[in-house]
């Protein structure tokens, strides 16, 4: 499996990094590692904290969504090349700086990347639209914060719906073919 998904990522990096994305002023696809070389939580005694995952042990728990979520956006303000691959437990949560406001991607970065793995990055000076304007680098921050939000909006529906799906109370059969009769023995209908 950890093959499969390798394999996966690669030709999803490979992918992004041809440049398709890089193309408009108001959308961009970048690659958000910090899941790659990350580890489940564990606790002092060195097990797995299983707080973070759901029943299923696959998905996140309402703990693991909000340390995910977090991650995530410390990625996301993590230079395009520079982006760590690895996340823990307890890291500080980073704000925007005056420097750069905004989510770094190849375009408004200056960078034209050329990814060879994850966390490494060969760069070519590119021409001046490789700097846009304030105003474009504010359009990238709002469809990046209106697609988490759609992600995690979509993630919160798909639990409501789990959820009442589980206290859904069962219905009785409506064309049984066997039914008790009044002394509760069972007998076929014809």
């Amino acid at each position: 499996m950890t093959e499969v998904t390798n394999k996966y990522r690669t030709m999803i990096r490979d992918y992004v990094a041809q440049g398709v994305y890089d193309t408009r002023d108001d959308f961009a696809v970048v690659m958000q590692p910090f899941l790659v070389d990350t580890k489940p939580p564990v606790k002092e005694n060195g097990k797995p904290d299983f707080s973070y995952f759901a029943a299923d042990c696959f998905h996140f728990s309402q703990k693991g969504q909000e340390a995910m979520a977090e991650a995530l956006w410390n990625s996301m303000l993590e230079p395009v090349g520079q982006k760590r691959t690895e996340w823990q437990l307890g890291e500080p949560f980073e704000c925007p700086s005056a420097e750069q406001p905004y989510f770094c991607t190849n375009k408004n970065c200056g960078l034209k990347s050329k990814v060879g793995t994850f966390g490494s990055q060969k760069s070519n000076p590119g021409s001046s639209d490789d700097n846009p304007s304030p105003a474009s680098s504010s359009s990238y921050v709002a469809v990046v914060v209106v697609s988490v939000f759609g992600v995690c909006l979509i993630a919160l529906l798909a639990g409501a719906v789990m959820y009442l799906r589980g206290r859904r109370v069962p219905r009785p059969e409506k064309n049984r073919l066997v039914q008790p009769d009044r002394f509760g023995a069972y007998s076929a209908i014809m």
